[in-house]
């Protein structure tokens, strides 16, 4: 009687710890996603505040959507004025995985980012938080899109 209550208690303790294995892999990949997604999203404004004091903004705009070695990335609306200040809205997805075998888990995060600056001077670019429009795609390059993420950590 002592061995079956022992083995049951064994057979409880592995089944629950692959749930909670499963469920660290899946949280393991959306920190790894996150933390991709907001790096790229550095990367695009510092594309943004070099490219944009030698090339128009046309032009740097569609190398950064052009760009899906990282991330994908679509751009949601831009749009410059006389004074040569700009705005750009893109919409960032990247994917994370982690674990391996039976736990493995793979899933991406979607970042939607508002730029903001000036057009042919060196300078600052300012980078928001933007509401994530309905109707993006819910998977990204056969990956499903878990959840919108925002800058802040």
């Amino acid at each position: 009687m002592k061995m079956r209550a022992v083995l049951v208690c064994v057979l409880v303790l592995a089944v629950t710890s692959c749930g909670d294995w499963a469920e660290s892999s899946e949280s393991r990949a959306l920190s790894a996603a996150a933390a991709g997604v907001r790096k790229y999203a550095g990367e695009v404004r510092d594309k943004l505040r070099q490219d944009l004091q030698k090339k128009p903004l046309a032009d740097t705009l569609k190398e950064i959507v052009g760009d899906e070695t990282i991330a994908s990335t679509t751009l949601l609306n831009s749009g410059s004025d006389s004074s040569s200040r700009f705005f750009a809205d893109f919409a960032i997805v990247g994917s994370g995985e982690a674990g391996g075998g039976g736990d493995y888990k793979q899933v991406a995060v979607r970042l939607c980012v508002h730029y903001s600056g000036m057009v042919g001077i060196s300078g600052q670019i300012d980078m928001a938080d933007l509401k994530c429009p309905e109707g993006l795609p819910a998977t990204v390059r056969g990956v499903d899109v878990k959840k919108n993420i925002s800058l802040a950590s």
